[in-house]
């Protein structure tokens, strides 16, 4: 979204939804091991393996919409992130 200012500047607002971040392993000597680096938002790799993983940051408002984290044995956050691609709320 693109406002103007009127001074010949113009201010970018971001409308961010969701952010995911990519992920590393630590061993016992603190050498990082089984990167795991994640490409874009992709609504079909979604579907098969949890490539959102631990951390996720979602607007508040969403989350609201979605009705949070449900109970569960270990997969609320690929349930949640399911959600978030099945309401189009989450960037294509």
């Amino acid at each position: 979204m693109k406002k103007t200012t009127g001074k010949n500047e113009s201010i970018y607002i971001i409308l961010l939804v969701l952010s995911y971040t990519d992920m590393d392993h630590l061993d016992e000597q603190g050498n990082r091991y089984a990167p795991y680096f994640k490409g874009q938002w992709n609504e079909e790799l979604l579907l098969a393996p949890n490539y959102l993983c631990h951390l996720m940051v979602y607007r508040s408002e969403l989350l609201r919409q979605l009705g949070d984290l449900r109970p569960g044995e270990g997969a609320q956050g690929h349930d949640l992130g399911l959600r978030c691609a099945l309401r189009r709320g989450c960037p294509a």
